[in-house]
């Protein structure tokens, strides 16, 4: 079963920056291509939905991106969105906080990372979106909760 979940965290990183570029591609109107500011809702949902249709169950989470971890107050803390697998986050718009070199353009790390606060986990957010033609429209639910930093 280890090997099992390997297998899919290294399929959920492909996948991740596979969207990661679709999203710098074709919604460079939306996010800037070069940190994708703003564009966290969006990625992650893309994210969970292509991860859910290759058979890796992942979840959606919304919380809290601390840039630092040092006497870390929620006034400092960044709205986001990412995608947990397992006991992982990948977080495919990390570069949007300064902090990551444009170069990792996909975050992996532990889900009890320092610089991550959960605050929910998306779970029938689906179904409502089912019927989005075009991703890349930041639906108005994460536009209010996944600010432009």
């Amino acid at each position: 079963m280890a090997h099992s979940r390997h297998t899919n965290l290294t399929r959920l990183i492909k996948l991740a920056h596979k969207v990661r570029e679709e999203v710098e591609t074709h919604a460079s109107h939306h996010y800037p291509p070069d940190s994708l500011r703003g564009g966290c809702g969006t990625t992650s949902f893309k994210l969970m939905k292509e991860a859910r249709s290759n058979g890796i169950k992942v979840r959606m989470v919304y919380g809290l991106y601390y840039s630092t971890v040092k006497q870390k107050k929620k006034s400092d803390g960044h709205n986001h969105w990412w995608i947990e697998y397992d006991d992982r986050i990948i977080d495919a718009t990390a570069t949007q906080f300064g902090l990551v070199p444009f170069s990792e353009k996909v975050v992996v790390c532990s889900a009890k990372s320092a610089h991550y606060e959960k605050r929910k986990q998306i779970r029938i957010i689906e179904d409502a979106w089912d019927s989005i033609e075009t991703w890349a429209i930041v639906p108005k639910a994460l536009r209010k909760n996944c600010l432009r930093v």
